[in-house]
């Protein structure tokens, strides 16, 4: 999926180069550096260097070896406190990992509070409002407008006039842009390239897009029974759903996309021959959740029974834990910093699950 010259580069990233340092080390420009990033974020899905840096760690790119289980005495003039720094330094890389502890069986844990937290509302809430992550930021896409949230505790700033009205379709967002389906009279797209918007070619008139998802480079969009992708101007339809889905939900996991709304069934889709093949079943409807792909595995929220799931692509669903009572799910979910957000239908209410975390751990060698 990444060409040489892309894991070199992100490989260089996950060691905590900055883009200046990683120009000077391959000889290449600054805006090289950053066109390769972009094409890297958006082949795997993240929208931050942290989160490269653990695809980078989880898929073996960088090798990161932790330090010996019994070391041999040190007899040394090295005072203490510089080895109780070089090991903390290591258990920073070594133990970054995700939150969420799988239980032996699929019944849920209780819920956990001190995980959630409420984010900042839109300043102008509306129904219809439909979220994503894009450059670093979580983005609200209102009828008319849209806003950016650069931080947790910042405040959402005004990212200016949609180039359409957009009471229907959906969006999506990745570090090429973000674009617009079906907003109009329902067949507009327009992407926003990080300067301006540009329209890019019509829907059929038939199409009505359920979900919306990017696999390296080709804008995929999900109907009730089909798959149609943009290749330069023309819209084509590429592959046709086992069974016809009153909803369809995505989520794009290392490079594969998987669909929920079959029932309990979850089918995968590959590119580039588009064939659906069954993957593990759910144990419950898949048509009345929220989905987001964190680090390899697919974070379900089930709005029936107020539960958040983990769900691996090998193995099905692997752990689950209730939703506080205080918190209220829709069927929408972005993946966005260390959180998953689940705003409510007009963005009057942004509760976010603490999803990825990283830890300190200091390393002594014995006296």
């Amino acid at each position: 999926m990444l060409s040489e010259r892309e894991q070199q580069i992100l490989v260089l990233v996950a060691q905590g180069l900055s883009n200046k340092q990683i120009a000077l080390q391959l000889d290449i420009s600054d805006n090289t550096v950053k066109v390769h990033l972009r094409n890297i974020f958006s082949k795997i899905n993240v929208a931050s260097r942290t989160e490269a840096t653990l695809y980078a760690i989880r898929q073996g790119f960088l090798d990161v070896a932790p330090p010996p289980r019994d070391p041999p005495p040190i007899r040394s003039v090295i005072p203490r406190w510089w080895w109780v720094g070089l090991g903390g330094v290591v258990g920073i890389v070594v133990a970054m990992m995700l939150l969420w502890q799988p239980v032996a069986e699929i019944p849920t844990q209780a819920a956990t509070l001190t995980r959630w937290r409420q984010l900042p509302a839109v300043p102008d809430p509306a129904a219809g409002m439909q979220f994503a992550r894009y450059d670093g930021a979580l983005v609200a896409v209102g009828a008319q407008q849209w806003w950016r949230l650069a931080d947790a505790d910042a405040t959402w700033h005004d990212a200016g006039q949609l180039p359409c009205v957009r009471a229907r379709g959906r969006i999506w967002a990745d570090g090429a842009g973000v674009w617009l389906v079906g907003c109009g009279a329902g067949d507009e797209v327009w992407r926003w390239d990080g300067v301006q918007w540009g329209a890019l070619a019509a829907l059929p008139s038939t199409v009505q897009p359920l979900a919306v998802v990017r696999v390296e480079g080709v804008l995929w969009v999900c109907t009730a029974t089909d798959i149609w992708h943009l290749t330069g101007a023309q819209w084509q339809r590429v592959s046709t759903a086992p069974h016809p889905m009153s909803r369809v939900h995505a989520a794009l996991v290392d490079g594969a996309v998987y669909v929920f709304g079959d029932a309990t069934q979850v089918w995968r889709v590959d590119a580039p021959h588009y064939t659906w093949r069954a993957a593990p079943a759910l144990p419950f409807r898949g048509d009345t959740v929220a989905v987001s792909s964190v680090l390899g595995s697919v974070l379900l929220a089930d709005v029936a029974t107020a539960t958040l799931w983990v769900y691996a692509p090998s193995s099905g669903v692997v752990s689950g834990q209730m939703v506080p009572p205080t918190v209220q799910l829709t069927t929408q979910a972005v993946q966005w910093q260390n959180y998953v957000v689940f705003p409510n239908h007009d963005g009057s209410a942004l509760p976010a699950y603490q999803a990825v975390f990283q830890t300190f751990v200091p390393v002594v060698p014995d006296p």
